[in-house]
């Protein structure tokens, strides 16, 4: 059974992973070429991908902001 230290562990790593995927789309939303040079220069990236997956900052930001939050 988890302990509360281990839920807050998990969590706070998912809301790590959550912020650096929300800065990525910041920096893509703001500065296209140099994150898709970035990512080319990236050996294994699949450029296209990783931005079609990126949150929208716009809609994802103010709900990660919420949940870290205390």
């Amino acid at each position: 059974m988890p302990t509360n230290l281990d839920r807050y562990k998990n969590d706070l790593e998912s809301l790590v992973v959550k912020g650096n995927r929300l800065l990525l789309a910041m920096q893509a939303e703001c500065f296209p070429k140099e994150i898709t040079r970035q990512l080319a220069a990236m050996q294994g990236v699949n450029v296209k991908e990783v931005l079609e997956t990126l949150p929208s900052f716009q809609n994802a930001y103010q709900a990660w902001y919420s949940e870290t939050r205390p």
